[in-house]
């Protein structure tokens, strides 16, 4: 974890999978409302904002701009994440911060054959109302394709998709979307968003 240590909350998990948030049924139904020309090109931080490169990452998403599916993630999601946890805010270290939600819109995440999301880690960002999001949360969609684990070098684990499985980890934890060699994986993608306790 080295320089990125106090980045986290080490009373709750770095990483852990919820079974069952949905069913198959309800991942097909997901993907089933996604258009074709809904899919555009991911993009990642830089410099000078997001831009396309697909050095890092290479894969396809969709945003999905129904909030009452960002509600209904939020409602499932909520009995397993950490009601309060700690962290920086504004320079302020160890601050006591509540859930209050998910960000809004989700996303899809579409990896075909050769595409993948190189190691990286996932950076908070602010809301206007002064929430902070402190949690990646993932969906998996879908099974019946090769490759696509999520991968954490540091913690030495491989999370093998299932589907309706959720896999959430505390932000800057670093990791990486293994390339997809046979078929094409599909992600439910969100981030848990917490705000200031005072």
């Amino acid at each position: 974890m080295g320089m990125y240590a106090g980045h986290y909350d080490f009373t709750h998990p770095l990483i852990w999978t919820v079974p069952a948030l949905y069913t198959a049924a309800e991942c097909a139904e997901l993907l089933s409302g996604v258009p074709d020309e809904a899919w555009i090109p991911s993009t990642v931080n830089s410099a000078s904002g997001r831009v396309v490169d697909k050095r890092i990452r290479n894969n396809l998403l969709a945003v999905l701009r129904k909030p009452a599916i960002s509600e209904e993630l939020y409602r499932r999601v909520l009995p397993h994440v950490p009601r309060q946890m700690k962290a920086e805010v504004h320079g302020r270290s160890l601050v006591p911060m509540e859930v209050v939600g998910v960000h809004v819109p989700a996303r899809i995440y579409r990896y075909d054959v050769g595409q993948h999301f190189g190691l990286h880690q996932d950076q908070s960002y602010f809301r206007d109302d002064g929430a902070k999001s402190l949690l990646t949360l993932m969906v998996y969609l879908n099974e019946g394709f090769e490759g696509g684990a999520t991968t954490f070098p540091e913690q030495q684990r491989t999370i093998v998709p299932r589907t309706g499985t959720a896999l959430l980890f505390q932000h800057m934890v670093l990791h990486a979307g293994e390339s997809v060699t046979r078929g094409t994986k599909y992600v439910l993608r969100s981030d848990v968003l917490y705000r200031p306790s005072n």
